[in-house]
């Protein structure tokens, strides 16, 4: 059971007059009518709220609140789901719908997922999710093991999971897959499966399966000393909470010696952790993720939402960046607005042309003549800036010379 001071009320959305009804201090009648959601105005409230009753002592209260979060429709819940939802509610969600595809699909993208709560996605997804899952490279190298549940899920299908096995050894990143496919998480004997079917018997991995209590939440059954929730952890400890402070924390200065030790502990990471960090760490971090060999890790830092105008510009203007990263900076909407970060990416050797043409025409008057005598850009770049500083500004220096 979590205390009330390690509660992050904000990021589950709990509006603060709603807070003091969440604890086992209030009323029963007020904490079972917040978990019926009698008392909450928007569903982003109910989420958070039943979340939390659902660790309430009361069982009675418990098995309102795991209610209300089941009935919470498909299309109402996902996009409540976010970037920032804490990892322990998205872990619960996956463990108490297993049958919403829409959620599973939606929590599938959230990088703070842990591994328990995308490798059960990972077991039930349906065809359309397997696939996506095993061309999502981000994913497959945050959580190796997903590959693991893909390889046991009757829907993904071989050929992509190919693909994936040969994505992830490239990176080093292959985990150790069962020589057999597994259907919910049980080991299948084809053979025996079959001779099952023709014999018009029931399928033994399915027998298995429900010897070994699988089956989840059977609320209507629970009794009152039952354990709802399985021994779900209530915690609210992240993933990425592992990581020291010295790595995700920004200091006035680090010491080179300090900073070689940083860059030390960055290198003895997987390519996956690599990736978790880039969405957590500080800035020192974030400069030596940039200059990662594995492209996923430099593409994870530009997608992290942590960038500041200045390191931005920095990357838009550097010359050892891969051109799909610059690519990368220059679809960001946030990013490209900035007119620095336009005369950076425009000026950029690196910069795929297609991407510089787009940009000239914004650039000013002094900016636009730089560009057309920089012999570094590709050459269509300096003659289009040419030509258009031709367009704009040759009327004006022929009136000057009248």
């Amino acid at each position: 059971m979590s205390t009330e001071e390690d509660i992050p009320f904000e990021r589950l959305g709990v509006p603060r007059a709603l807070r003091e009804l969440v604890v086992p201090s209030a009323s029963l009648d007020d904490r079972m009518a917040l978990a019926q959601g009698l008392l909450t105005s928007q569903p982003s409230e109910l989420l958070g709220c039943a979340y939390l009753l659902a660790q309430d002592p009361s069982p009675e209260v418990r098995a309102a609140a795991a209610a209300s979060l089941r009935e919470l429709p498909d299309h109402v819940i996902a996009p409540l789901i976010t970037q920032s939802s804490p990892t322990k509610l998205l872990e619960f969600l996956a463990v108490l719908r297993t049958k919403d595809p829409l959620l599973d699909a939606r929590m599938m993208t959230i990088r703070n997922a842990n591994d328990r709560t995308i490798t059960m996605i990972g077991e039930r997804a349906d065809a359309d999710l397997c696939e996506r899952t095993c061309y999502n490279r981000e994913r497959l190298l945050m959580t190796p093991r997903v590959f693991v549940a893909l390889h046991g899920n009757r829907h993904c299908a071989d050929q992509h999971l190919q693909k994936a096995a040969a994505f992830l050894r490239m990176n080093n990143s292959m985990p150790e897959v069962p020589d057999e496919r597994e259907l919910f998480g049980v080991a299948v004997d084809l053979d025996a499966e079959v001779e099952a079917a023709l014999k018009g018997g029931t399928s033994l991995a399915l027998q298995e399966r429900a010897e070994r209590g699988l089956v989840l939440f059977e609320l209507d059954e629970a009794g009152d000393d039952d354990d709802l929730f399985n021994g779900f952890d209530f915690e609210f400890t992240d993933d990425l909470s592992a990581f020291s402070w010295d790595l995700t924390e920004d200091g006035d200065g680090i010491s080179p010696d300090e900073e070689q030790k940083l860059e030390q502990k960055v290198a003895a990471m997987t390519v996956g952790q690599k990736i978790k960090l880039a969405h957590v760490g500080n800035k020192t971090v974030r400069t030596l993720l940039l200059k990662d060999r594995n492209k996923q890790v430099t593409m994870a830092v530009i997608k992290s939402g942590r960038l500041t105008d200045g390191e931005v510009k920095s990357i838009a203007g550097n010359r050892n960046i891969e051109d799909e990263v610059l690519r990368e900076v220059a679809t960001n909407r946030e990013f490209i607005r900035k007119y620095p970060v336009k005369v950076a990416l425009v000026n950029n050797p690196k910069t795929p042309p297609s991407v510089g043409v787009r940009l000239i025409n914004v650039l000013q008057k002094r900016d636009l003549q730089d560009l057309s005598r920089n012999h570094n850009v590709p050459s269509v770049i300096r003659q289009t800036a040419i030509r258009l500083f031709k367009q704009k500004y040759r009327s004006e220096g022929q009136e000057k010379k009248k």
